[in-house]
């Protein structure tokens, strides 16, 4: 079963834990990994108000932070550890993304590192190119045509 719960202060040590497991090989290819920036960079955008904490059987296993703004829901940031990878995890938490955004009646947006293969999960969930980076696609989900 796959649930969210608050994120606390508490959960700062499984959240860094969980960026260098997840973000960690995307990071080092498209930028180069440090760990005093990296874990600067984590503290300067740590917001537990909107961050949720995945668990799949009981288990902490990734975060979503959905960001509420006034045109739009924006996934800042989604990260599963990567054992727990293809086991649906992602699909359910994209669809409550979406759900959230219907809900709303906002344009859900996100964006990813070109080289992440977490780009087809999106791409298959109905998410599509709306711009892109250097090193990011930016990508959006729209609601029946909702801008």
């Amino acid at each position: 079963m796959i649930t969210t719960r608050k994120v606390t202060e508490n959960d700062k040590e499984f959240l860094w834990n969980l960026k260098v497991a997840a973000m960690r090989p995307w990071v080092e290819l498209v930028y180069g990994w440090n760990d005093d920036a990296q874990y600067s960079y984590f503290l300067k955008n740590f917001r537990p108000e909107t961050m949720r904490i995945i668990r799949y059987d009981g288990q902490d296993v990734g975060m979503v932070e959905l960001l509420e703004r006034p045109e739009e829901l924006f996934i800042a940031r989604f990260e599963v550890l990567p054992e727990f990878q293809n086991r649906g995890i992602g699909t359910t938490i994209i669809q409550w993304a979406i759900n959230q955004a219907a809900a709303t009646q906002k344009a859900l947006r996100l964006q990813v590192f070109k080289i992440n293969p977490a780009r087809r999960l999106y791409e298959r969930m109905g998410f599509v190119k709306i711009g892109e980076k250097e090193t990011h696609i930016q990508m959006e989900w729209l609601n029946d045509g909702i801008a």
